[in-house]
């Protein structure tokens, strides 16, 4: 439990801090933005208030309400209007000499009502953008108003003011949580994020292959503790894994390798020239292969499968495979049939690739005019077709019983003239590049099969 318990508290701790934090420092907002708001609603409505005042004063004259120079040196720019209205609700002066003698009701800016309750006492209304402010103005001695100033101010410079407070005090918190915040990430990152770090790279080196890497360990008693030693012992488990896996597929491919050879040496037994065609015809095929960039794996297949082609011959009568003269019709099915006899002979073999499959069509051409089976283009596997191919040139060029080898120039025009008919495209164009070059000849000796 010790060992899984420490960093869960140190982060418990750290969030309880931030969060506690964010609670005092809201608190504190709601409470200074209010009172910040209401001193500058005071002061505003102590500004329209003003006018008023001064005119119960006598610093003022009811001229003045028809001076906006003089007015906005008593309220401010935010001045919008400034009447002086009788007791009945009719303008009696205003900056707009329009508005002199119209009864307040009648232009919408308040009602009786509003007159009614300002004579007892200043009365103040907010508007959406605005506000009104409605003073009683008494004559000397007098304990009745005799009228009113109404002055109506702008808030839009109010509200901004608390607006900006607000946002400043907004980022003033938000800084003072982020730099908490801060703290105490880097101190779990010098702690924590660091040693993480370390075991993602090494991760990292063992994805890439490295099997030997390792995580410096840290005998800290926590959580990346146990990460670190979790890490390095599968890490451990996996290398042994991986180095006995690998001495398994190397025995199993030279089991492979060696019933490879036992069944291509059956049909040697019974005729040389066969041995020799198919070790030829894996030398080329691999060659097109790679040129057309199969995979490693595939071309593995490829060059079991070449090895592979004609063991089904194995079923045909020696005096068949050796006649000096060319087949009779009757001769040549026999030996068409030795597709579907190499298939029969491989299909419950567990190769790692469809290498009886491929052997079946190794005959058959991309316009159907092949055998066992006759299919045509996309059907046909595309080691078959690269087989069809080398096993063609290399047939041509080889002397057989029945006649001397025709040439590789021979042999080229004809897989050549039967382009996109019967041989693929790609497949033929990469043979005649690879047997175009003058340095290109078949070896004496054939490779491992399995290479």
């Amino acid at each position: 439990m010790e060992r899984r318990g420490r960093l869960s508290l140190a982060w418990r701790i750290g969030f309880a801090i931030v969060l506690v934090e964010s609670v005092v420092l809201a608190v504190l907002g709601l409470i200074y933005t209010q009172r910040f708001a209401a001193a500058v609603d005071a002061r505003v409505e102590s500004q329209a208030l003003l006018p008023g005042r001064l005119f119960n004063t006598g610093v003022l004259r009811f001229e003045a309400i028809a001076d906006p120079e003089t007015m906005q040196q008593v309220v401010g720019e935010q001045l919008v209007a400034g009447l002086i209205v009788s007791t009945a609700g009719v303008i009696l002066l205003a900056d707009h000499p329009a508005m002199v003698g119209r009864d307040v009701a009648d232009v919408g800016l308040f009602d009786r009502e509003a007159l009614l309750s300002a004579a007892a006492a200043p009365s103040v209304q907010q508007r959406e953008k605005s506000i009104i402010a409605l003073t009683p103005i008494y004559a000397t001695g007098q304990t009745t108003p005799q009228f009113f100033s109404y002055v109506e101010m702008d808030t839009s410079a109010a509200l901004a003011e608390k607006t900006a407070n607000l946002g400043l005090f907004i980022t003033g918190s938000v800084g003072t949580l982020l730099a908490t915040s801060f703290i105490i990430f880097l101190s779990f990152r010098l702690l924590v994020l660091r040693r993480l770090s370390r075991s993602v790279d090494a991760l990292g080196r063992f994805e890439g292959g490295d099997l030997s890497s390792r995580v410096p360990v840290y005998r800290s008693r926590d959580e990346v503790f146990a990460l670190e030693k979790g890490i390095n012992s599968m890490a451990a488990r996996v290398e042994r894994t991986v180095a006995e896996l690998s001495a398994s597929l190397n025995r199993t491919e030279q089991t492979l390798e060696a019933t490879v050879k036992v069944l291509a040496n059956a049909v040697a037994i019974r005729d040389l020239y066969t041995e020799a065609h198919q070790r030829r015809v894996a030398e080329l095929a691999v060659r097109i292969g790679e040129r057309l960039s199969l995979s490693d794996d595939e071309l593995k297949g490829l060059r079991v499968s070449a090895f592979l082609h004609d063991i089904g011959k194995i079923a045909v009568p020696v005096e068949i495979l050796t006649k000096p003269k060319r087949l009779t019709g009757v001769e040549f099915s026999i030996i068409q049939n030795h597709p579907l006899v190499a298939y029969d002979i491989l299909r419950d073999v567990p190769f790692p690739w469809p290498v009886a499959r491929i052997i079946r069509q190794h005959h058959e051409r991309l316009d159907g005019s092949g055998y066992p089976d006759g299919i045509s283009g996309d059907a046909i596997l595309v080691e078959a077709r690269i087989l069809a191919v080398a096993d063609v040139v290399e047939a041509m060029t080889s002397d057989r019983p029945y006649r001397p080898g025709l040439g590789m120039d021979r042999a080229l025009e004809e897989i050549k003239s039967k382009r996109c008919v019967a041989y693929d495209s790609r497949v033929v164009d990469a043979c005649i590049a690879i047997c175009s070059d003058p340095d290109f000849e078949f070896a004496e000796r054939g490779s491992s099969i399995t290479a």
